[in-house]
């Protein structure tokens, strides 16, 4: 959030991210599109979704790489789940294909992060994290999620939650 309480992202360094993976996937594409990449990886993706099915009144998930909880996404009902859930899967396990076949490693220093056995744990950290609202672009409310070691947002309309979405930093 800027001082004049607005959002924004840097979004230079989300493309040179883009960039960087793209080609660690040989997937360099002219406009630098995400498609290349999920091109290049379709046989692993086809099997993470093949090997990964909503199971009856399942609304979201916890996503982890080598061990280590990665993200969260929650939703408002089982049926949005199973609708989104391959894009989901498929944007996990592209980072998990990056990461292989090493160990996942903290990016400053190149240490294997340690494990996070406990998703209640970070559960709590999502729940205890700093909210900040803003009006949505459409309806409800938009909230921002900054916590320690976690980032996140939620869509809140009426009084419900549609969306829930937290990303281990």
């Amino acid at each position: 959030m800027s001082l004049d309480g607005s959002r924004h992202t840097d979004q230079g360094a989300i493309w040179q991210d883009i960039a960087a993976k793209s080609a660690r996937f040989n997937a360099v594409s002219e406009t630098s599109a995400m498609d290349s990449m999920y091109e290049a990886a379709g046989a692993s993706l086809a099997e993470f979704e093949a090997a990964l099915q909503p199971v009856e009144r399942q609304a979201g998930a916890m996503f982890a790489i080598n061990g280590v909880i990665v993200g969260l996404d929650l939703f408002d009902s089982p049926a949005t789940w199973r609708k989104l859930m391959p894009k989901l899967v498929h944007s996990y396990g592209l980072d998990a294909l990056d990461r292989m076949p090493g160990r996942l490693f903290d990016e400053e220093d190149d240490k294997p992060r340690e494990a996070q056995p406990d998703p209640a744990k970070f559960v709590r950290a999502v729940a205890r994290a700093k909210a900040t609202e803003f009006p949505a672009v459409g309806l409800g409310t938009d909230l921002r999620i900054d916590g320690t070691a976690l980032a996140g947002g939620a869509l809140a309309v009426d009084d419900g939650v549609v969306h829930v979405v937290a990303f281990a930093m």
